[in-house]
């Protein structure tokens, strides 16, 4: 019997189409490539190839961080990133391989607390364990069906079910970019949002603001379905970036 009637006889009933085994032996032929590119190129881009694959980062964002890798070996002044929604680092690592300072947001207080200890001794990442929106308030985290280290878990209200939790603080961060940020720095190289729901309003105030001529890339995962009129609110936004003719924001992170 060969590989391919085994690995069909071995996998649950509802898995054992032909199309799901033939995409699942593409990505583990894919994930060898990065694993042999990493293996023979520790320090180079064949691991950074690897890292963002492991992030499951969309593959026209790659020649953005191999850009800023490559220029990095020349550059005076370190690119400044911005990650909200940090989770468990996995952009952060890619930003600060390519030799960025990074600024990571992540509310959720376990989750902090491992990056916390994962990044104690890195002088260029700055931690801020704060939810991020178009505003400054308190309000309770709300943590989703899957757990306390959910990506799901947010602060804005939703139609799914949320179980509220513990106390966060919430700032605007259009404000930090505008007031802190970018009075030390020219320019941020790249901003990653990832905070369930809240991209909306943040997207709003930045374009109104036009903070992001002062940012090279955006990449923002929408969260429509968290609300009864996500369709409309991702179709204002997505006119508004058109009418802004802002071609470097991407709507399409995940």
């Amino acid at each position: 019997m060969g590989f391919f009637q085994n690995l069909k006889l071995c996998m649950p009933a509802r898995y054992k189409d032909t199309k799901y085994i033939i995409n699942t032996l593409h990505t583990l032929q894919e994930e060898q490539v990065y694993i042999h590119k990493m293996l023979i190129d520790t320090d180079g881009l064949g691991k950074l190839g690897a890292m963002m694959h492991y992030a499951c980062m969309p593959k026209h964002y790659r020649h953005i961080f191999e850009q800023m890798y490559i220029l990095s070996a020349s550059a005076t002044k370190q690119p400044i990133c911005i990650d909200c929604g940090g989770h468990i680092g996995a952009f952060s690592d890619i930003a600060l391989y390519c030799g960025a300072i990074v600024h990571i947001f992540e509310p959720n207080i376990y989750l902090f607390a491992f990056l916390k200890k994962k990044y104690k001794d890195n002088p260029h990442v700055f931690l801020h364990n704060q939810a991020v929106s178009n505003k400054n308030y308190r309000t309770h985290f709300l943590i989703d069906s899957h757990g306390l280290l959910s990506q799901g878990n947010r602060i804005v209200k939703s139609i799914d079910t949320t179980q509220e939790s513990y106390e966060v603080e919430v700032i605007d961060l259009n404000d930090f970019i505008e007031h802190t940020i970018l009075k030390q720095h020219q320019k941020i190289a790249f901003l990653k949002l990832d905070v369930e729901g809240s991209e909306f309003e943040i997207m709003d105030s930045l374009l109104e603001r036009n903070l992001h001529l002062q940012i090279e890339y955006i990449a923002c995962e929408t969260h429509e379905r968290f609300f009864a009129d996500g369709e409309e609110r991702l179709a204002r936004l997505q006119n508004a970036i058109q009418e802004k003719c802002a071609e470097h924001i991407f709507l399409d992170w995940i």
